[in-house]
């Protein structure tokens, strides 16, 4: 950011060329010197537009908590150490451990995201950076773009990126496309003539300005202006006053994630405080389990989580990567929740609450053949014709369908843990 303003009184669009150059210091026929430049550099700062301040560290981690599953996902961690607590604190509280475990993961996992997308940006940065050509010491070099200063002669020519609002003091057939700062769709053919009054800013044909770029012909031409003293800068000063808004499909997202933690909760409390009305609750043992019954109603929406996001994965401008129609997010959703494919997860977690999933797998063939049925029923939805006409589906790929498999798998999984971290406590 430009911290000194420009000695220039008097719009260099309306002043003679030489009078510009001596208010500025500058040698017309050999430039700055380098060490002139680089105190002008030192002394007015980058030839940058301002950017927001960047988030500290603590701020971006911690956005990856604000979210209304989240919240829930914490009033379950105290609920199962209130449950751990009043059954006299025997052992480690694995439920609480559990769910806190897969709440760092998450935020984790995100920071760890954005962190990678935010370095492959600033590395695109690094690799577009634009450069100028200048006179320096009697000689042509070029430098990059943001370390321009006031003063610096510019050799303009055809294909170049203007990198700071500049005088010309000659044009040779000089056309430059200024849509990004004024909107006009062709070319201006520039002038060096010195303007006889003050015009609006498309019309300051001998001014050439950052962010614009030279289509045809050549110049020389003297910076006046650099950073947040152009007049792209202007432009830039009156962004920062606009408050950034969510995308309506995040502010969706968000609501759908609101009004299913407030659905839980309502469950989780109605169903809590109606075994507490009806059931003989005669102990602390007692009480354990009803909280416990409403920690499980809670961590259940993770499960409609997983269906978010796999159908934002596959939204057009998704928030994860999406690149597909409504249609196939929609199929991937009801692929995800009705098909049974959470469920069908589920029901081999349930059949114990601490063996693995994976002993004896076989031994109940009716839930091996309804689980059959119930694909076969969901692959016919999916990719029938006449029902996808019913059910608003469309067929998925093999992909999509392995998609959808490993994120709805989590159920599986994450229960898996929680039952390896049980039997290992009780082998102690």
């Amino acid at each position: 950011m430009s911290a000194v303003r420009s000695p220039l009184q008097a719009d260099p669009s309306g002043t003679d060329a030489a009078e510009v150059a001596r208010a500025l210091g500058a040698d017309l026929e050999r430039g700055l010197t380098a060490a002139e430049a680089a105190r002008r550099l030192a002394e007015q700062g980058r030839n940058e537009l301002r950017g927001a301040s960047p988030l500290p560290t603590w701020a971006r981690v911690l956005a990856h908590f604000q979210d209304p599953l989240i919240y829930l996902l914490l009033a379950a961690i105290v609920i199962a150490l209130a449950a751990w607590s009043l059954e006299g604190r025997a052992g480690w509280p694995v439920d609480a451990i559990g769910i806190a475990a897969v709440v760092l993961l998450n935020g984790a996992l995100g920071f760890m995201q954005e962190a990678k997308v935010r370095d492959a940006v600033a590395a695109l940065a690094r690799m577009t950076e634009a450069t100028s050509a200048v006179l320096r010491d009697g000689q042509p070099l070029r430098v990059p773009s943001a370390e321009l200063v006031r003063g610096d002669l510019l050799l303009l020519s055809e294909g170049d990126a203007v990198g700071a609002d500049a005088r010309l003091l000659e044009a040779t057939t000089l056309r430059v496309q200024e849509a990004s700062l004024t909107g006009e769709s062709e070319a201006v053919l520039k002038d060096a003539a010195t303007l006889p009054a003050a015009v609006p800013l498309g019309d300051r044909l001998n001014m050439v300005f950052k962010g614009t770029a030279v289509a045809q012909g050549g110049a020389r031409a003297i910076v006046t202006a650099t950073a947040m003293d152009t007049e792209m800068g202007a432009i830039a000063k009156l962004l920062e006053a606009i408050v950034d808004e969510p995308t309506p499909l995040a502010r969706e997202v968000a609501r759908i994630g609101g009004m299913l933690g407030i659905a839980v909760v309502i469950i989780a409390v109605v169903v809590m405080g109606t075994l507490f009305a009806l059931s003989d609750i005669g102990s602390a043992s007692d009480v354990t389990r009803v909280l416990l019954l409403g920690v499980s109603l809670a961590v259940a929406a993770v499960m409609a989580l997983a269906t978010l996001l796999t159908i934002d994965f596959y939204l057009p401008a998704g928030l994860i990567d999406g690149n597909q129609t409504l249609d196939n997010a929609r199929t991937a959703g009801f692929t995800a929740l009705v098909l049974v494919l959470a469920q069908l997860f589920n029901c081999f977690d349930a059949r114990s609450d601490r063996t693995s999933s994976f002993v004896n797998p076989f031994v109940n063939r009716w839930l091996w053949g309804s689980i059959a049925l119930a694909v076969l029923l969901q692959v016919a939805v999916v990719h029938l014709a006449w029902l996808n006409v019913a059910f608003g589906t469309v067929p998925l790929t093999l992909e999509q369908w392995a998609l959808c498999t490993a994120m709805t798998s989590a159920v599986l999984w994450a229960s898996e843990l929680r039952k390896l971290a049980l039997r290992a406590w009780a082998a102690r």
